[in-house]
């Protein structure tokens, strides 16, 4: 014996026992029920057994169903009638009513003056039958596996499929998968790709165009799966399937054979045939809602099938009525925002000229959850619209409560912390369509500590796209040099952070120290200053620990594997000066990774923790020409502790206030000083 997998492996004759259950051997098929086991009348008196043959008929009994008997658990009596409620029987099987007939030879009818005790044998009867139906209809039997999955013949070789993270066979996806033929005579070699890229117009991927040992399949992530264990996939009802995760081969081509030419694998949705689709057809509705939560149910590793199941059925239920295609584009926000995915997105204008066409247009307001209200701050270096003033509460928009709104937009916004989905919703209460549309807001303005009054004021959406860097009262310049040595640098509004770290290396004689300020997405997604306070002679900082969903394992499921680090390589010019770095629930993205890496070299950070949602992401064509980004792995610190969720939380919490907002100070910044 070699050690390599049983290609003549038997189909297994157990049954999965769910909780509760117990193993026993496989009964003969899966549209055919077992029969009640043994003698029915088995212990009973010879006047009971008697009576019994003359009321109903007899059921045959045959080997298995004696074995169901046997192995069946215990049930006493009221369990045994609340369980048989549950329970219909089929059409086939004699039912405890149904089964008496009328008595023979003329006998007379049972009439409502029998005996109590003939009463209490009758209902004995009947909870027998309906414990032995509940068993055999309980404990139905696996299927047999096709002969394809169990061939014996040598030559052959096993076909499986090999993922690790997310991939549809582009060169842009950041995963990998391969279709790997295993030869199971010949262990510790690396499974081969299939060359089958020249059926194809142009190859799923650039590994598969390569025959040979692949790194990305060594590792724990790979398992070399066997065609006669296929995994068992839970259905809905209490019904389950058996899909197999392997295939035997024979010449390129997987088992059995039926005379025709393999099919050429579909190639992936693109731009040009996604928008082949027309989202008029409820058909091209539905699949958009399954090809999403697909994406989130496999690929997004911080949710499960049943956070999934309840949103996935309410999706589709709303995408089989609408036909406008924004409502569409809002379920789709619902279902993502149900699994809490930070970065997911629905870009339903991935094209540069759609996206022109449909830009979004608001006010030069941003709005600011503080002290559990919606408070108006100003866009930095701007004045806010006429009547409104930093700190005033936010109450009505068009005349509806802000409550209620507020709660439609968190239904559709999706956020791995629930900071950071209140203050993302409350972006989009003041986005309007057209340009310089006019509206109404009523705001409440604090007189003194008593007394507040009410205000409506009319605005206009000017500003293109989203309100710009806002929610606090940071400096209007991006750079400031203060009087006392210390230099302020807003990372949010710098574009190139290799050249702020060039201005700070030729201040360094006379700066005492930088405030960074990473309240925000950075600038410079590229970039990052951390590096240049790293020191060469130490080696590159590790940040964060990558893992991917891989596999399949022979369950049939992706489990998380390791993928690689983040790190931040040493850069020039060297930096070597203290640090403050202010963060809060708008931190995100690459902000949250030099957070992290500011921290780990010594930094003090300030203000509330970020948005918690760093990770990797993967974009997918919807069927309509949609885009849809998701997160498709998981970062966590290079200590093995958890960001998502959490965020990174600063040393020193400092939150704004109203007070504050009404007397123009960033109290975050101030306590940075």
């Amino acid at each position: 014996d070699d050690g390599g997998p049983d290609r003549a492996r038997e189909a297994t004759e157990t049954k999965t026992a769910g909780p509760g259950e117990r193993t026993r051997k496989g009964p003969p098929s899966r549209n055919h029920r077992a029969e009640p086991a043994g003698d029915a009348n088995e212990g009973k008196t010879d006047e009971a057994r008697a009576e019994s043959e003359g009321e109903g008929k007899e059921q045959p009994a045959d080997e298995d169903g004696q074995d169901e008997t046997e192995d069946a658990p215990e049930t006493g009596d009221d369990e045994a009638k609340a369980d048989g409620d549950k329970t219909e029987p089929e059409n086939d099987e004699t039912d405890a009513d149904e089964g008496k007939t009328e008595p023979e030879n003329g006998e007379a009818k049972p009439n409502a003056d029998e005996s109590a005790k003939e009463k209490e044998k009758e209902r004995a009867k009947e909870k027998e039958s309906e414990s032995e139906n509940k068993t055999a209809s309980e404990l139905e039997d696996r299927p047999p596996l096709p002969e394809a999955l169990l061939d014996p013949r040598d030559g052959l070789e096993i076909v499986q499929w090999h993922r690790r993270g997310f991939s549809e066979g582009r060169a842009e996806d950041p995963g990998c998968a391969r279709r790997l033929a295993l030869n199971p005579d010949a262990r510790g070699d690396c499974p081969a790709p299939l060359e089958h890229a020249a059926r194809r117009r142009r190859p799923r991927h650039p590994l598969e165009a390569a025959v040979g040992p692949c790194s990305r399949c060594d590792g724990d992530s790979f398992t070399a799966l066997t065609p006669a264990e296929p995994a068992v996939v839970t259905l809905a009802r209490g019904t389950s399937a058996l899909v197999p995760t392997a295939l035997w081969s024979l010449q390129g081509q997987t088992l059995p054979h039926d005379g025709t030419e393999p099919a050429v694998p579909a190639e992936p949705l693109d731009a040009v045939t996604a928008a082949d689709y027309s989202l008029a057809d409820r058909a091209t509705r539905l699949l958009a809602v399954l090809r999403t939560h697909a994406a989130l149910r496999y690929y997004f590793p911080q949710t499960s099938a049943a956070a999934l199941r309840e949103p996935l059925r309410r999706a589709l239920c709303q995408a089989a009525e609408i036909e406008d295609p924004q409502a569409l584009a809002e379920t789709l926000m619902t279902l993502l925002a149900a699994v809490g995915d930070g970065n997911a997105m629905v870009d339903t204008t991935p094209l540069a000229r759609a996206r022109r066409k449909l830009q979004t247009w608001t006010p030069a307001v941003v709005l600011r959850w503080v002290e559990e209200r919606a408070v108006v701050t100003p866009v930095v270096g701007e004045a806010l619209p006429a009547g409104l003033e930093p700190g005033d509460e936010l109450v009505a928009v068009d005349g509806v409560d802000i409550g209620m709104a507020l709660a439609e937009a968190l239904d559709r916004t999706p956020a791995a912390r629930a900071g950071a989905r209140v203050q993302r919703a409350l972006v989009g209460l003041l986005q309007r369509r057209r340009q310089g549309e006019a509206f109404s807001v009523d705001i409440l303005r604090r007189i003194d500590d008593r007394e507040s009054m009410r205000v409506s004021v009319v605005v206009h959406a000017d500003q293109p796209g989203s309100p710009g860097i806002g929610g606090d009262l940071r400096p209007a310049k991006a750079f400031v040099e203060r009087d006392d040595g210390w230099i302020y640098a807003d990372a949010t509004r710098l574009s190139r952070l290799r050249t702020l770290a060039g201005v700070l290396h030729r201040r360094r004689r006379r700066t005492q120290g930088l405030i960074l300020d990473l309240r925000g997405k950075l600038a410079d997604p590229a970039g990052s200053l951390a590096a240049h306070f790293t020191t060469f002679d130490r080696g590159p900082l590790t940040v964060a620990n990558l893992r991917v969903p891989s596999g399949p394992d022979r369950h049939g499921s992706l489990p998380l594997a390791d993928a690689g680090q983040r790190r931040i390589q040493s850069e020039g010019p060297s930096l070597d000066c203290p640090v403050i770095v202010l963060v809060d629930e708008r931190t995100h993205g690459r902000a949250e990774l030099e957070a992290m890496a500011f921290e780990l070299l010594g930094s003090r950070l300030v203000g509330s923790p970020s948005a918690g949602d760093l990770a990797p992401t993967a974009s997918i064509w919807l069927p309509g020409g949609w885009l849809l980004r998701f997160s498709c792995g998981e970062l966590r610190r290079s200590d093995g502790s958890v960001l998502w969720s959490h965020g990174v939380v600063p040393e020193i919490h400092v939150r704004p206030t109203v007070a504050g907002l009404c007397a123009g100070v960033d109290e975050v910044l101030a306590a940075a000083k």
